[in-house]
This record gives structure tokens, C-alpha cells and sequence, in this order.
């Protein structure tokens, strides 16, 4: 038989007649953060072996102790811990999200404590199981509801006075404790199904770079000759290949600096100003697009980017990603500085290059710079160590259509893969909130 339903005027819309609603300041026996290290510790100093959590590592419920993780002393532990006063069951929500994160405490903490910018919230137990309560504040309906006065454009800070004046859902204890055994039954399976999916993608994406590396250093025929060469990662090539130099082959340049450009200097219509964001699954996004006056176009001539130039982020955490310019849709662009500009010679074809900056060989000379030093970059002096196998013209455009066509399916293979994530991503975010808000029945 169906329940019986009241309109809240509430992010919960309706609810079961027999439930109630509840501010959140009541429905809690305290909200804490950690401590700001700025004027009370410091960070990852010698004999710190603790772990300082931040809204960075934890997502999706899991708690991520790990080498992204600073560290802090026993006598920081101590101090933050006087002021955030964690134990087990206490609900950590990160107050800068895109979307509701909070992680419930399985044990009490002994090595770890938070920053000032995570929530610790102590559900009041005499209302609320604490998992059914971590349930209902992850959920985006809810979530959403606390952004109406939230600050910040891309991430949300939510004021902790927003948190306390927010309203909560409260079912019978005995329903929630039901509602919440059924959600961590279910969320697990989902969870299960999407961690397989993702495994199937990382497969296609070896098995896309694995076509790509043999395409590039063997060509397409399989009985060529092929000659021993002494080239690190590579050590054959077809006889009739040459290996480059990759500092010979291309004009490289970047953006010197901001010369003084600042973020308020952005125009609504002007010149496109692309960085390594606009670079997504090594293909180059026109969405989110950032104009620079004509002025400040002008004065870096070098880097006006025409077709079939190369685009590859040579500093920070998306190093290695690149791009290549098939067309200009909107006439003109420059770039900023964590971008390099390449163009490569007559002898070289843009394509093909682009596929051996995918390549393995190309991509573990970026993975040696990425652990070999704390911010890396891609520097006119490491790129002259790299050597780049080089058949014939005619040949680079051969194996570049052959691998347009191969890395197409493969693509298209992934993005319904992809399609699969979204589609249990929401429908447990759909689950979620209809259990907690009482619309389906656990």
C-alpha cells in the first residue's frame, strides 16, 4: 500500500505523514573543523609522521591516508585535536565542494586529524543513527539546498551558520537504522559495478596506448626489417626509419611569463586565451574559454597558434597532456604559459607526432619528470634528450590515419563505458535520496 504523504517545503519535498523535520543545529550534538596551520604549526616538518586531512582526501565515503596527505607533528595532532574533537562516528563534510563529500568515522582517529576547512559533525543520538544521517547530507538535494547563499564560482564554500539553519529529515530511529542497512547494501553494488567499468576503461586505454607505442616504432607492416637501435624504450625500427632528435624536428615556444597579465584583465569577447583546461582526453575543448584583449595578443606574436600546430602542458600536475590545432573556429588564440607550442618541420607530419606524444616512450619521459621532482616541468633542455623514431612522410601519414581510425573506435568504446558510470553514478544518487526523503520504502 502506498504512504501516506506531507509536502515540507523543504529540499525533501514530501516526506511519510508519520515523519518529521528537524534544524539541523538540533538534530546534532556539535559542528568543529580543525586548525588553520598559520599561526599554530607547521607542516611536514621532519618529525612529523601524522597525517593532516583536508577536503582533498576524502571522496565518495572513503577516507584517502596517503603521499597527498601533509604531515604534522604529535604536538599539532594534539592541538587540533583539543579543538576538533573527533571520534568514531562523527561525519567529516568538506565546506569547499562541486557536490556534497563527507566521510563517517569507522574508528577513533590515532594518527590523522583535519583541517579548518572540514566540518565535524556529531549527530545527536537521541534523534539519529549517525550512518542514516550521513546518508541524507551527502545526498545533492540536500546539498544543493545549503549552496543558495554558498560562495566561490567553480567550488562551493559553504558558512557553517548555513549548515546549522538548514532543515534535516527525521523518520522513527528504527526506520533509519533500516533505510541506512539497506543503502550500504546497495550503494556497495553499485560502487562494485563502477569500479569494474572503470577497470574495463583503464584496459581499453593500455590496449588504445599499446596500438599507438607499436604503430609508431614498428609501422604497419609486420614483415619489414627491422634495424637494433641503442634509443632508450625503444629497440627496433624499420630499416628504412630514421631517429630524430625532438629538439630538431620542431619550433618550440611558450608564453614567457604573464608579462605582467592578470586573471581581472579578461575580457567577455576578445582573443582566446586557452591553458592545459582547455585540453580534455588529449583533445582540445573551444568550451570554457577564458579572451585577452588585442593588445596583449599582439605582444606575444611567437605564440598566435595556426593549424597543425601542437599544444603539450609542460608544467604541473597535467604535464604531458597535448593537442593538436586542426582549426581555429574562432579565427584566432594565443596561449598561457603552462602551455608549449610546437610546430614541426616540412619532414615531419603533425599527426603522427601527435601519436608519439601519446606513445609510452614519449609519456615515461613525462612520468620520470613527474616523480623525479615536486612541481614538474617540461623544459627546452629535457625535451633535447628525447629522440623520436621518424619514417618517411608518406609513412607518418599512413600510420596516423590508421591510427585515426583505431583509437576512434577505441574511443567511442570508452565513452559508452563512460556512459555506464554516469548512468549508476545518478541512479544512486537517485536511491540515495529517495530512501532517506521515505519515497521508497527499505
Amino acid at each position: 500500500m502506498a504512504r501516506e504523504m506531507k509536502d515540507t517545503g523543504t529540499w525533501a519535498h514530501k516526506i511519510p505523514l508519520k515523519w518529521k523535520t528537524m534544524n539541523f543545529s538540533l538534530a546534532t550534538q556539535k559542528i568543529t573543523t580543525g586548525l588553520n596551520p598559520r599561526n599554530n604549526f607547521k607542516l611536514n616538518e621532519c618529525s612529523a609522521k601524522n597525517y593532516y586531512v583536508t577536503i582533498r582526501n576524502f571522496k565518495n565515503g572513503k577516507l584517502f591516508l596517503d603521499d597527498n596527505c601533509d604531515k604534522i607533528t604529535d604536538d599539532a595532532l594534539y592541538l587540533i585535536q583539543k579543538r576538533s574533537n573527533l571520534k568514531k562516528n562523527d561525519i567529516l563534510f568538506a565546506s569547499i565542494s562541486k557536490e556534497g563529500q563527507a566521510y563517517l568515522i569507522s574508528n577513533n582517529p590515532q594518527n590523522w586529524n583535519i583541517n579548518e576547512s572540514v566540518f565535524s559533525i556529531r549527530v545527536n543520538e537521541t534523534f539519529f543513527c549517525a550512518k542514516y544521517f550521513y546518508y541524507q547530507i551527502t545526498n545533492p538535494a540536500y546539498y544543493e539546498s545549503l549552496k543558495t547563499d554558498a560562495t566561490g564560482s567553480t567550488f562551493k564554500s559553504i558558512k557553517q551558520e548555513k549548515l546549522k539553519q538548514s532543515t534535516v529529515v527525521r523518520p522513527p530511529l528504527s526506520e533509519q537504522q533500516k533505510i541506512a542497512d539497506f543503502l550500504d547494501e546497495k550503494v556497495k553494488e553499485i560502487d562494485n559495478a563502477i569500479e569494474k567499468t572503470k577497470e574495463t576503461i583503464e584496459l581499453y586505454k593500455k590496449y588504445k596506448q599499446a596500438i599507438i607505442t607499436e604503430a609508431v616504432t614498428k609501422g604497419l607492416d609486420s614483415n619489414t626489417e627491422l634495424n637494433v637501435i641503442n634509443v632508450k624504450g625503444i629497440n627496433k625500427i624499420p630499416k628504412t626509419w630514421s631517429v630524430a632528435d625532438f629538439t630538431k624536428i620542431n619550433y618550440i615556444r611558450g608564453r614567457l611569463g604573464w608579462k605582467g597579465l592578470k586573471a581581472d584583465e579578461y575580457v567577455d569577447q576578445g582573443y582566446p586565451f586557452l591553458s592545459a583546461f582547455n585540453i580534455i582526453n588529449d583533445k582540445l575543448s573551444w568550451n570554457n574559454l577564458n579572451f585577452i584583449t588585442k593588445e596583449r595578443y599582439d605582444e606575444s606574436p611567437e605564440i598566435k597558434l595556426k593549424e597543425n600546430d601542437l599544444l603539450l602542458v609542460k608544467d604541473g600536475n597535467g604535464i604531458g597532456k597535448c593537442a593538436f590545432i586542426d582549426s581555429l573556429p574562432l579565427g584566432e588564440a594565443t596561449v598561457n604559459s603552462s602551455l608549449a607550442v610546437i610546430t614541426p618541420i616540412d619532414l615531419v607530419h603533425y599527426k603522427y607526432e601527435y601519436y608519439f606524444f601519446l606513445s609510452t616512450i614519449f609519456q615515461n619521459v613525462i612520468w620520470h619528470l613527474k616523480n623525479g621532482m615536486g612541481v614538474p616541468h617540461l623544459t627546452q633542455e629535457s625535451m633535447k634528450n628525447i629522440k623520436m623514431p621518424l619514417p618517411p612522410i608518406k609513412e607518418q601519414i599512413e600510420i596516423a590515419l590508421y591510427l585515426d581510425n583505431k583509437c576512434n573506435y577505441i574511443d567511442k568504446v570508452i565513452s559508452k563505458e563512460e556512459s555506464i558510470i554516469l548512468m549508476l553514478e545518478n541512479y544512486k544518487k537517485s536511491l540515495i535520496y529517495e530512501c532517506v526523503t521515505g519515497k521508497r520504502r527499505c
